[in-house]
């Protein structure tokens, strides 16, 4: 079942397009667009939108500082250089405008050369914790605990 929110329609990527997984992709393009401020008392903003060669549709990725800053110390600061250069995307709580939200980050990192472009990457999976024995559930209560409960 989709995610709702990708129900809706949307002019630029957000961080549940990515699913949880990280996404390799390929710049295709680099380009400026002025956005509307969430504080309406504050001017539109220029912003760098980065497309990519893999995606199905015409939506961008919106790059804030930090992302751009990542970018940049991969493949240097002109945006032209850019072109045609893999990056890998994921999603990430982070704080932003007075609260904590979802956004796509960009991993500090070229993505290896074995990296699927355009693919989804599974995130590493943490061993789930052992299961008790049987003899460790539904023991009797030590003699100090009240009556009827259970250890």
């Amino acid at each position: 079942m989709p995610d709702f929110r990708s129900m809706f329609d949307a002019n630029y990527l957000y961080s549940y397009d990515l699913k949880g997984r990280d996404v390799t992709v390929t710049i295709k393009e680099v380009k400026v667009a002025k956005l509307r401020s969430l504080d309406k008392n504050k001017p539109d903003q220029k912003k760098p939108v980065l497309f990519f060669a893999e995606s199905k549709d015409a939506r961008g990725l919106v790059l804030c500082k930090t992302n751009a800053r990542i970018i940049a110390g991969i493949y240097g600061q002109e945006t032209d250089e850019w072109v045609g250069k893999r990056i890998t995307l994921f999603g990430a709580r982070v704080e932003a405008f007075g609260s904590v939200v979802d956004a796509i980050r960009i991993r500090p990192t070229a993505p290896v050369k074995s990296a699927k472009t355009g693919t989804f990457v599974e995130p590493p999976i943490a061993p789930g914790p052992e299961a008790p024995t049987h003899a460790e559930v539904n023991e009797p209560a030590p003699p100090d605990y009240p009556d009827g409960s259970e250890a």
